[in-house]
């Protein structure tokens, strides 16, 4: 839904961040999740390709609800 809505918005974006240096591009993945049950993270090329045209930057933001303590 991200790439249908920006991804033909890609050279006006470029060039409005090359106009204001001081505006950042960052795309955000917050996952909450257990040890149990951790999700695969995949990006596909076409929105490598766009983060990439853009000069955008990626976080992952990982939560764990219940962490696990070996026993030695």
């Amino acid at each position: 839904m991200l790439l249908e809505i920006f991804e033909i918005k890609a050279d006006i974006i470029k060039g409005y961040i090359s106009n204001n240096p001081n505006i950042e591009v960052k795309l955000w993945f917050i996952i909450r999740t257990d040890q149990k049950n951790f999700p695969g993270l995949y990006l596909n090329q076409q929105l490598i390709f766009f983060l990439s045209k853009v000069n955008a930057s990626i976080d992952f933001d990982v939560y764990i609800d219940k962490v696990y303590k070996r026993i030695v």
